[in-house]
């Protein structure tokens, strides 16, 4: 199994070819794995380690600096020659973060919360994108409940209102035994049950 996305090959041709090719983890890969890509282009060579936790993973700072807009100002803060840079989150978070950002279809209702929250942390514009449209257009076929508590977590106020909107009787009717509804704020919960009352 090549472990950074969990695939299995029958031969070794098709696991060098895969990882050479369309592998979702190849560009951001954690430090001592190594770069089987032998056509990269410079730009994504990766040149620079960062510590995310306790964890180290090998980039390219052009890379990273191109998706990021908070990599992008500590780069130029941090001169290659001043060490390895720290970066105080989650390390597997940030793997799920950059999963995403090599492929935003790795994003599912059980990683959207640290992925949303970690890429306007973080400031990876394009990941923060793909977890808006997830946040309004898939999440709530799982949970209307979660996604209003994301939607305002992240101020997200046209979709929170939007989602608001799509609420139904039969919702309201099971908010009790809804887990994201009872990890909502005082405030929140209070809008919900002013629009409980536009049913009664």
């Amino acid at each position: 199994m090549w472990k950074p996305c969990g695939k299995t090959y029958s031969s070794e041709w098709n696991l060098e070819r895969h990882k050479r090719e369309s592998c979702p983890g190849k560009g951001f890969r954690p430090k001592g794995t190594p770069n089987i890509d032998k056509n990269a282009n410079d730009a994504n060579t990766e040149d620079t380690v960062i510590i995310v936790g306790s964890v180290k993973f090998a980039v390219s700072r052009q890379a990273l600096s191109r998706s990021s807009a908070y990599f992008a100002s500590l780069f130029q803060l941090h001169e290659p020659m001043q060490g390895d840079v720290h970066v105080d989150v989650d390390p597997n978070e940030f793997q799920m973060l950059l999963d995403a950002h090599n492929n935003p279809t790795s994003i599912t209702v059980s990683n959207i919360d640290a992925v949303a929250l970690l890429a306007d942390k973080l400031k990876f514009t394009t990941v923060y994108d793909h977890c808006e449209k997830y946040i309004s257009e898939k999440l709530p076929q799982f949970s209307v409940m979660h996604a209003i508590r994301l939607a305002e977590q992240l101020k997200l106020s046209a979709i929170k209102q939007r989602l608001f909107d799509s609420i139904s009787i039969d919702v309201f009717r099971s908010l009790s035994a809804d887990q994201d509804y009872r990890l909502m704020g005082a405030d929140l919960k209070a809008e919900l049950l002013e629009k409980w009352g536009t049913f009664l």
